[in-house]
């Protein structure tokens, strides 16, 4: 239930910006994932959040071989506004 609302608060976070209208949020278990698709329908991934206990979320960036954890934890809307302010180039376009 908590997973569900924490998808649905990105998907509303994305929905508000145009910026990241390229984005979307897949949620696949413990992990939720912003990614976008390409000109050529490949999915390009940005950034996910892996739920660690209850209200903890850490940040993963993906890297040339799968995800690699930045150590940086906190709560759905902490890291989705950390993402925004510190590392932009991680949900621009690809």
């Amino acid at each position: 239930m908590i997973f569900k609302a924490t998808h649905g608060m990105v998907e509303l976070f994305l929905q508000r910006r145009p910026e990241f209208s390229h984005l979307k949020a897949r949620a696949r278990g413990s992990i939720l994932t912003l990614e976008s698709t390409d000109a050529f329908g490949n999915t390009c991934p940005h950034a996910r959040l892996r739920k660690k206990s209850m209200h903890k979320w850490e940040l993963e960036m993906p890297v040339r071989r799968g995800w690699e954890t930045t150590f940086i934890e906190g709560t759905d809307e902490e890291l989705m506004d950390l993402l925004v302010e510190k590392f932009p180039w991680a949900l621009s376009p690809q």
